[in-house]
């Protein structure tokens, strides 16, 4: 399972409760500091600073070298983008809140689903 804004109050309750569920959880968020607190803290198997990442579909494949059955995704954007190149066929997706998204002007939102990824 792959968790975006993994370090957040929804991320964080999600990727604990995946963990007490018996799956491995991955977590991307913002910050070493975040990204420490969710593996060392909370329990997460591995976290991605997508910050200081220059590959984050990259990192998320040698992470989870069988692809990724779940993914929690709390922002959209291009991180929602780099776990969707990762998802197995028939896997879940849960959009929950879409922060970058919801930031951009409505003359800019859009739905990313084109993405070759998913057809």
């Amino acid at each position: 399972m792959v968790v975006t804004g993994a370090a957040g109050a929804v991320g964080s309750l999600v990727g604990q409760i995946a963990k007490i569920k018996g799956l491995r959880v991955i977590g991307i968020a913002g910050s070493d500091d975040k990204t420490d607190y969710i593996t060392k803290e909370l329990g997460f198997d591995a976290a991605i600073n997508y910050k200081t990442t220059p590959d984050i579909a990259k990192a998320i494949a040698e992470l989870a070298p069988n692809g990724v059955d779940i993914h929690f995704d709390n922002v959209g954007g291009e991180i929602s983008d780099a776990v969707l190149a990762n998802l197995n066929r028939y896997a879940s997706h849960v959009w929950y809140a879409w922060v970058s998204w919801l930031a951009q002007s409505l003359a800019d939102r859009r739905f990313r689903l084109g993405s070759p990824t998913l057809l």
